[in-house]
């Protein structure tokens, strides 16, 4: 699995309770953070947490199924 720096990648998924949501890890490369992806795509996020400088976790309620492998991008930014 592959990251540039224009992209966060999920590493994996996992149930989370018994409802819809999951948890997902992701990484990126570059100097980011965690606010500077597109994280919404996936779904609603109840909670996020950093791990490392290029790691993180999100508690989602997903909009649609996500697999390790997808990718989510940088943020416009503003001018």
């Amino acid at each position: 699995m592959e990251t540039s720096t224009d992209t966060a990648l999920v590493v994996s998924v996992h149930q989370f309770g018994p409802g819809r949501e999951v948890r997902v890890n992701l990484r990126w490369q570059g100097k980011h953070d965690v606010g500077d992806f597109e994280l919404d795509q996936l779904g609603t996020m109840s909670a996020c947490d950093v791990e490392t400088e290029h790691t993180c976790w999100a508690v989602i309620d997903p909009r649609h199924p996500v697999t390790p492998g997808d990718s989510i991008p940088l943020r416009p930014r503003s001018i």
